[in-house]
């Protein structure tokens, strides 16, 4: 049948297999300009509205343990970041949610109200979430943080950098919030909803200096637009990051970008832009990365950055938090699984 035939009377939907394949074999400039429609409409309020991109993860979370439970019921105020994903009409601010399979509970609208204009969403003050900190210190974001073991990693090796991670599955925010606890650490949070939409519409333009995807769902090839590392992120990244090349002391940036070609070659070697950091097990993800990677640089926004495991800045500057000794790391080393690192910058 064509798509969208009638059946019985009703519409008949055109199926999830289909569109897979339309969008696996899409025209490169037809993605261009989905993807730059998708960042300019925004996603305002509700359960199932606008997500003009595919889901990267699956809705089946499991139901963690005792101890998880009890840290996201007793930890969260602490460590959680709860992000209002419903900004209502004019002069209304009911409702406030992060996770859109839990949507904010309101009063009902009329008609005339849903018409209304609607306030813009307030966007995360890094500042004010980090009050310990200098409004000054880089942000680096971790998409999928899985049970917590690199963001912790990262934020025990950067004490004076600010981390944020993002996760859908409650049992690894469980997890994280325990380890992030015990770690006494005060420089990471959290927050549970996807991070497409969390980079979209709630980070600030320009904020962060560091973007880490560690083994994301690998989705076979013929679900590839599932897959989270894709030209929809990477345009995000470059509104979303800092742009320029500058100067850190002990976490902190010294206020002044080096650009230019006056600085010394001392504060060249202080200096470094902001970084996407990917990595994979998965030999077709990792193919995937690598021509993704390949067309940013093309297009000249993005730079290649070497990955050496035994350079000194493995963990820190690059891949930061990777100490490629996790437990899911560790498994897929015996069961003969290499890992695929890449990292590149934006000009």
């Amino acid at each position: 049948r064509a798509s969208g035939a009638r059946v019985g009377g009703r519409r008949a939907r055109a199926s999830r297999r289909g569109a897979a394949t339309r969008s696996a074999n899409a025209d490169p400039a037809d993605d261009a300009a989905d993807v730059a429609s998708a960042i300019l409409k925004p996603r305002s309020r509700g359960k199932h509205l606008d997500r003009p991109w595919h889901l990267t993860y699956l809705r089946n979370q499991g139901h963690g343990t005792p101890a998880q439970k009890a840290a996201v019921r007793d930890l969260w105020s602490t460590y959680g970041v709860d992000v209002q994903t419903y900004a209502g009409p004019a002069g209304d601010d009911a409702g406030s949610s992060s996770d859109e399979n839990d949507p904010p509970k309101r009063a009902t609208t009329t008609r005339k109200e849903k018409k209304s204009p609607q306030k813009p969403l307030p966007a995360l003050d890094f500042a004010a979430l980090f009050p310990e900190l200098s409004p000054l210190s880089p942000v680096a974001l971790e998409i999928g943080f899985g049970l917590g073991d690199s963001l912790v990693e990262m934020a025990s090796t950067c004490p004076g950098k600010r981390f944020l991670g993002a996760e859908v599955h409650k049992p690894g925010v469980g997890a994280a919030l325990i380890k992030i606890h015990s770690a006494n650490i005060r420089n990471a949070k959290v927050v549970k909803m996807d991070a497409l939409w969390l980079l979209r519409d709630f980070i600030p333009d320009g904020s962060l200096f560091d973007v880490c995807v560690y083994f994301p769902d690998p989705w076979s090839d013929t679900s590839a637009h599932r897959r989270i590392v894709n030209p929809f992120l990477l345009k995000l990244c470059e509104r979303k990051m800092m742009r320029g090349a500058f100067s850190f002391r002990n976490g902190v940036e010294t206020g002044e970008s080096l650009g230019g070609d006056g600085i010394t070659e001392r504060k060249k070697k202080q200096t470094r832009r902001a970084r996407l950091h990917v990595c994979t097990d998965d030999a077709s993800y990792a193919e995937h990365v690598r021509f993704l990677f390949a067309s940013a640089e093309a297009s000249g926004t993005w730079r290649a950055v070497p990955v050496d495991p035994a350079d000194d800045t493995y963990g820190v500057d690059v891949m930061p938090g990777r100490s490629r000794t996790t437990k899911y790391e560790l498994k897929g080393t015996k069961e003969g699984r290499s890992t695929f690192d890449a990292c590149v910058e934006l000009l």
